[in-house]
């Protein structure tokens, strides 16, 4: 029986298998979109893990040439964090901050 899409990405975290998670995010958008969801968890650590898990897909991202998909999640962020936005923008700057670091050109 498969677990759930939260439970497999939560897994994966714990447990440190990016290169997993990585080839399930690009495979399927659902895994992609509940990493992203993990930035508004209230757990920390789970939370942190899932910025440092982000940070390096776009790391992975980048170097496999898909530079624009980067590009456009860093703008979402940016977005998030605006007044105009009307959204919360809960770990955009940490995640931000975690790409940069990744990927510092």
């Amino acid at each position: 029986m498969d677990r759930s899409i939260k439970q497999q990405v939560r897994d994966l975290l714990q447990e440190r298998d990016e290169r997993s998670l990585f080839e399930l995010c690009e495979k399927d958008s659902r895994f992609w979109k509940e990493l992203r969801f993990l930035l508004y968890t209230l757990d920390e650590r789970l939370r942190w893990s899932a910025i440092e898990a982000i940070a390096r897909y776009m790391k992975h991202l980048w170097q496999k040439g898909k530079t624009e998909k980067v590009r456009e999640y860093i703008r979402s962020l940016f977005w998030s964090i605006t007044d105009e936005s009307g959204g919360i923008g809960w770990s955009a700057p940490q995640t931000i901050a975690e790409i940069i670091v990744n990927i510092p050109e």
